[in-house]
């Protein structure tokens, strides 16, 4: 098993392409986006979808993007801003009336208004080849089939168990084994596992 700790990519090779993401399946479905006419902005957003099901506590429709592209023709690169706001009804200075001087990483203060399907929507429309549909029919077939639990998901869902509550914790933990690829991860009401 290789250190997590240390940097380190998986790797898929292919002619004419290239891509790199922290999961194989996700590196995968960009080099097939990029075989099957796409771009680089599509297998982009195709295998940051994908990650949100390989990867849920890393990325995920539920939170940020930030893009920095250099269309074709273009001399200046374009930066993509698709972080979410905060609530319009949150108040600083309610929260402080409150005694809070600081919002924790567990407070739902600290969430934001998700700006991830704005971006690639915007991405994948401006600058891509392909629909979003298209961008997206990876991630829809495996969260639908399931996918293989990476031996760093398991690890840190291991590691982030205390952290999980309710049907998160009974699913998540249960599935993932730190000791390497297990079961499969699906959505609860699919009890699908891979042997």
């Amino acid at each position: 098993m290789r250190n997590f700790q240390g940097p380190g990519r998986s790797v898929v090779y292919g002619l004419n392409t290239m891509c790199a993401t922290s999961h194989p399946l996700a590196s995968r479905t960009a080099m097939e986006v990029l075989r099957d006419g796409g771009n680089a902005v599509d297998a982009a957003v195709a295998s940051a979808v994908l990650l949100g099901f390989c990867e849920p506590m890393m990325t995920g429709l539920g939170g940020d993007v930030f893009a920095l592209i250099q269309p074709p023709g273009d001399a200046e690169p374009l930066a993509l801003n698709g972080s979410g706001r905060s609530p319009a009804a949150l108040d600083a200075a309610i929260l402080r009336e409150q005694g809070q001087t600081v919002i924790g990483l567990e407070s739902a203060h600290s969430v934001s208004i998700p700006g991830a399907i704005d971006a690639f929507d915007r991405l994948v429309r401006d600058h891509g080849r392909l629909d979003l549909a298209a961008c997206l029919a990876p991630a829809i077939h495996y969260a639908e089939q399931g996918v293989p639990v990476a031996p760093r998901t398991a690890t840190d869902w291991h590691n982030a168990a205390g952290r999980l509550g309710g049907a998160r914790a009974n699913c998540c933990c249960t599935i993932a084994r730190p000791t390497g690829w297990a079961r499969c991860f699906v959505r609860p009401n699919r009890r699908r596992r891979c042997a």
